[in-house]
């Protein structure tokens, strides 16, 4: 797997042709990653200060501070946002002329088995897949990590117990996710492959429609056709209810998160207060 894991990103690598472009993506998303910690800590101050202690005097001298944070926050978001789409379209293309030029050398006889619909979807859907899960490896991957680390340091430096309790629940949610994760994969590729049949059966079809007329075989046809679509819809059923249950289960966390969050808010306050 890690050698997969290798190859898939030496790969993706030799096919950006600039590759100071992910410096610049991951540079500015980790600008506007910092310039939402800062927002979030001046509001809590300013909720802190102006709400609770009533001192209105600090969103008066923090004001100065945060329309320009803001400003700058949103020049930033229209850069990253303008860059990111001219460099991913670019990689997406090359991605796809050497995806493109690689299937027209395969061996004839899997060309014939592949098909055209099947080629026209790893063709657009699976190098976009593949452009998608890399530039989140190299951009949002990091980024990500090097702000749950900020966020937890502030946290910690706030509530070492709200801390812990946040970092527990984060933990138990990665476990779900991980725990679906192969489900829900191969619920998706089944969708995917019944998909390629029926739409290939559909082609295949009205190709021969003037013998299926001559023979009157559009009854056969059609109980054929609804038998196949039959088992499209179980499959379709199943990735339906697979995604709903894991979206249940992650809001419910979620709920009991909140109200655990509320709950013991006000005692570490009140704890504080205290001591």
């Amino acid at each position: 797997m890690i050698n997969s894991f290798r190859t898939f990103i030496k790969f993706m690598l030799n096919k950006t042709t600039k590759k100071r472009e992910l410096v610049v993506l991951m540079f500015l998303m980790m600008l506007m990653s910092l310039f939402s910690l800062l927002t979030a800590t001046l509001s809590k101050n300013i909720v802190n200060n102006v709400f609770i202690s009533l001192d209105i005097t600090f969103l008066y001298s923090t004001i100065i501070i945060i329309i320009p944070l803001y400003l700058f926050n949103s020049v930033v978001s229209i850069l990253y946002t303008y860059l990111n789409a001219k460099f991913y379209t670019r990689f997406s293309n090359n991605v796809k002329l050497d995806f493109f030029d690689r299937l027209q050398r395969a061996p004839y006889n899997y060309l014939c088995r592949l098909g055209p619909n099947d080629a026209f979807y790893r063709l657009f859907q699976d190098t976009s897949v593949m452009t998608g899960y890399f530039y989140s490896i190299m951009i949002t991957m990091p980024v990500s990590v090097f702000s749950v680390c900020a966020i937890s340091f502030v946290l910690f430096r706030w509530s070492s117990v709200l801390t812990a309790y946040i970092l527990f629940f984060t933990i138990v949610q990665i476990s779900i996710t991980l725990l679906f994760r192969r489900p829900v994969r191969k619920s998706f590729s089944s969708l995917r492959t019944k998909e390629q049949d029926i739409a290939t059966d559909i082609g295949t079809h009205f190709q021969i429609i003037d013998s299926i007329k001559i023979f009157g075989l559009e009854d056969y046809s059609c109980k054929e056709f609804k038998q196949k679509y039959s088992v499209l819809n179980e499959v379709v059923k199943k990735n339906s209810v697979l995604t709903s249950l894991y979206s249940t289960i992650i809001s419910l966390l979620n709920q009991f998160w909140l109200l655990g969050l509320i709950f013991l808010e006000p005692n570490y306050q009140a704890l504080n207060s205290s001591q």
